[in-house]
């Protein structure tokens, strides 16, 4: 459900509903539903406040000072909004955060996050292929590199002795510049080159 919903579902739960809250008899004379209220917190709806704190209160007297009343309807329903798809959905769709950051979990659903991981690797893996094929002479002998890379034992990667995208230096695509590296140390040493 979106967040609208979310909200509109949260507050029936709780005895609200979508109370339209009118005070005329007091200085700060507005009409506003809660809906909008907690939609929009308290400086987009205008609500004073001092307004917005009673209201607050009156209706949410659990909520930790400070937090946003929509973070706290979350946090009480054990549910995230994503921001990608516009969705509040229970946090098993949300992967954890590596690292004990702020936020447990990540700010965008798994269904997203799929589609920009898929996009991430598919940038990576062209701009190997890239990479690759710039360093790729004419004269380079193709056949014996199919086979370096078809012979490759089990566990073990193709590694370029001299990387391909180096930071100080670039290596070529040719059967001498190839090596069998086992897959933990190929990854260890990623783009590095030592002279030594």
């Amino acid at each position: 459900m979106d967040k609208l919903d979310f909200v509109k579902l949260m507050l029936n739960s709780l005895g609200i509903g979508e109370e339209v809250i009118a005070y005329k008899n007091s200085p700060y004379e507005r009409v506003i539903s809660m809906v909008n209220m907690i939609m929009l917190g308290q400086r987009k709806s205008k609500v004073h406040p001092k307004l917005f704190g009673e209201l607050t209160e009156k209706y949410f007297p659990e909520k930790p000072h400070g937090q946003l009343i929509f973070t706290y309807l979350q946090n009480i329903t054990d549910h995230l909004w994503c921001y990608k798809c516009n969705q509040v959905l229970p946090k098993e769709n949300f992967a954890m955060n590596a690292g004990g950051k702020s936020r447990d979990r990540q700010s965008c659903c798994r269904g997203c996050r799929g589609g920009i991981n898929k996009l991430f690797d598919l940038v990576a893996v062209n701009k190997r292929r890239a990479a690759k094929l710039e360093r790729t002479p004419p004269w380079a002998d193709h056949d014996a590199i199919k086979k370096i890379y078809e012979n490759c034992p089990p566990g073990y990667h193709v590694d370029h002795i001299v990387p391909l995208q180096g930071t100080h230096v670039s290596g070529l695509h040719i059967p001498k510049n190839l090596q069998y590296l086992p897959a933990t140390e190929n990854l260890r040493k990623s783009n590095k080159f030592e002279v030594g």
